[in-house]
């Protein structure tokens, strides 16, 4: 059972009351006046009321999580929350947040909470580093009834949410650049969809399809002749990020994987494999692939990555990458036929910082939740 810690404070328009009902208490003192005194008397009873409702609200207050688990440096990020109420007095206005420093948040409302019910929130996170953002508590208040005292439970409830580096979509010019990326041939020989351009005959062998004989060859040279069609492939980009060439700083080094991460999802969305290697810094080496599980394997990398020894210079052009990113702009990259060389700073030119370029998906709807948790919700 996790530990809940109260505490208790006094609310801007609070300490305006307790200014007021100085006044008043000091007019009671020096004009010797019963009504004066039978006044403060009522607005101490409130603020004390107000104090003790506050707390004692929140006994048998329950919250429990929803956290994304993986969200976008530089984007908003969505925490639900279900409150549940066992206590006897009623409890509204209640505010829900996570106890986090360094993280601009916006906090979940719920505007009544009604004894043995349950109502959801939701909260704003704005991440604005990549990396493991931990959650460790999470934060209710309520100055209900009077707004004059605000209590507060914290609930430890430890959770991750890894923050991927920022995405934005890719300029023309930048996509004009495809030319460039290495493939393993424009066109590859297909002899089973019969799609494509008529490349030539060959004689039949086990497992062809039988649509794509040629009969008519065949009955001339007495033996069972195969069409084979050219079928387009899509370039292979294979990237290199290096942060050893140059001693980048922390920022030139940011732009660098924001640049990275941002080619790797356009490359991904238009079809094509996609790889990345990392020189001078900690990561896994992926090979070129085309799908969604790989090209979030890579912006897991790129979101863990820290500076270290990684893949060798020499390691890395055997790989033969299309294109060799620097995070340093006096970086040097090594000398091969058609490889592209950028830099961190091109980030600002190439990339299209008004839009992102990776939709993730959304928490579970308001439904979901109320399947999971089996209970009656507050409106």
């Amino acid at each position: 059972m996790d530990r809940a810690v109260y505490r208790w404070s006094v609310t801007p328009a609070g300490w305006s009351y307790v200014g007021a009902t100085g006044v008043v208490g000091l007019s009671a003192v020096l004009t010797q006046a019963n009504l004066l005194f039978f006044l403060v008397g009522l607005l101490v009873g409130a603020l004390v009321l107000d104090g003790l409702w506050a707390g004692l609200s929140l006994w048998g207050v329950t919250v429990r999580r929803y956290a994304p688990s993986r969200g976008l440096a530089g984007e908003a990020m969505a925490v639900r929350y279900v409150v549940g109420r066992g206590g006897w007095l009623p409890l509204g206005a209640v505010i829900v947040s996570e106890v986090l420093a360094g993280v601009r948040q916006e906090g979940g409302y719920c505007l009544y909470l009604a004894r043995k019910g349950r109502a959801t929130a939701e909260a704003t996170l704005y991440p604005e580093v990549r990396g493991v953002l931990a959650l460790e508590a999470v934060r209710v208040r309520s100055s209900f009834p009077f707004g004059l005292v605000r209590g507060e439970r914290r609930f430890g409830r430890v959770s991750e949410v890894l923050v991927y580096p920022r995405v934005y979509r890719v300029t023309r010019e930048l996509r004009a650049t495809s030319g460039v990326w290495r493939d393993t041939g424009k066109a590859e020989v297909d002899s089973r969809s019969g799609a494509g351009d008529f490349a030539g005959l060959r004689e039949y062998r086990p497992g062809d399809a039988v649509r794509s004989i040629d009969w008519k060859r065949t009955a001339r040279l007495g033996t069972l002749m195969v069409r084979e069609h050219l079928r387009p492939v899509p370039p292979r980009v294979m990237l290199c990020l290096d942060m050893s060439s140059g001693s980048p700083t922390g920022g030139e080094v940011e732009q660098a994987v924001t640049l990275v991460a941002s080619m790797v999802c356009a490359a991904q969305g238009h079809g094509m494999p996609v790889g990345l290697v990392i020189v001078g810094g900690e990561g896994s080496l992926h090979r070129p692939h085309a799908s969604l599980p790989h090209r979030d394997d890579i912006l897991e990398t790129l979101a863990r990555m820290v500076p270290g020894r990684g893949a060798e210079v020499g390691r890395a052009a055997q790989l033969r990458p299309s294109m060799w990113v620097l995070a340093s702009p006096t970086g040097v990259a090594p000398r091969a036929p058609d490889l592209m060389v950028l830099h961190g700073g091109d980030s600002a030119r190439l990339l299209d910082t008004s839009a992102s370029g990776l939709p993730l998906d959304p928490l579970p709807s308001l439904a979901a939740l109320r399947r999971a948790e089996g209970g009656v919700y507050a409106a």
